[in-house]
């Protein structure tokens, strides 16, 4: 591969995340693996460019793949390394939305085609599924043409992930999650659903609820506790970032925000309000 001296940055927080690091495995791309979950900033990795000379001392470029941090990249270039951005969300007004989800503008950037991830024993279908959920959530397998006995092969495929990132964790979110799910109410268009829970993250375990239940992109307001708040699903996710920061994900429809521990979301009344 033409990518010598380039050292790929990325967590492994996620099902896409560690996707793109089985596959860097894979191909000897050089990888500095972070340890951060979401929320992930730049400044947060220490040392970075001693681990980048560590790894390289003839390193020429990084590789960054969703974690923002526009003056630690600052430092990076002053120190001679190109930097190269891969992400598909928008920070407060760090606007890094794309159509392509981070998988595939990796694919993309190391010119890693079907061909060559079946070479290396990846299915392409399967990682072309993990993509599209990350860009769309997994009505996006619709999208794409799967027949419904590959979305359920690609559904199995990502669960894999999901647990292999942590499984006994994965397990309390779905508890928590269901007991969330059982809980939840319509208001005025928007499946609303909350924990009290502060310290389980729910969100991606009920957006598998939702998908069993509805099976089409549905209007969701999910709180968990006084830390995090997400709506999902909107054509208006421009209006609550511009109007309390936070992040947009999946194509610019769904919004997120992560609080102090001590508060500080607003409350779902007040969100429906701002539609």
């Amino acid at each position: 591969m033409q990518n010598q001296h380039i050292i790929l940055i990325c967590p492994r927080n996620d099902e896409e995340s560690l996707q793109i690091l089985k596959i860097a495995k894979a191909f000897d791309i050089s990888t500095i693996v972070s340890a951060q979950g979401h929320g992930a900033k730049l400044e947060n990795e220490e040392g970075l460019i001693k681990r980048i000379g560590l790894i390289d001392p003839q390193a020429s470029a990084v590789v960054i793949v969703e974690i923002p941090g526009v003056e630690t990249e600052g430092k990076l270039r002053e120190a001679g390394i190109d930097v190269n951005i891969i992400d598909h969300h928008q920070y407060n007004e760090l606007d890094r939305l794309n159509d392509k989800s981070s998988l595939e503008q990796f694919l993309e950037f190391y010119d890693i085609d079907d061909q060559d991830l079946k070479s290396a024993g990846f299915d392409p279908m399967l990682v072309r599924a993990v993509a599209a959920n990350d860009r769309g959530f997994l009505w996006e397998l619709q999208k794409i043409g799967l027949s419904e006995e590959n979305q359920d092969k690609a559904l199995r495929y990502i669960k894999e992930l999901v647990y292999e990132l942590g499984r006994k964790e994965r397990k309390e979110e779905e508890a928590q999650a269901q007991k969330a799910w059982e809980a939840r109410r319509k208001q005025d268009g928007f499946l609303i659903i909350e924990s009290d829970n502060n310290d389980v993250d729910i969100r991606d375990a009920v957006s598998y609820l939702i998908f069993a239940e509805y099976k089409k992109p549905t209007p969701t307001i999910i709180k968990q506790g006084s830390h995090k708040l997400y709506v999902q699903e909107t054509a208006s996710a421009q209006k609550l970032i511009e109007k309390y920061g936070g992040f947009l994900f999946g194509g610019g429809k769904c919004w997120g925000m992560i609080a102090p521990r001590d508060g500080g979301l607003p409350e779902v009344s007040e969100i429906i309000g701002v539609f």
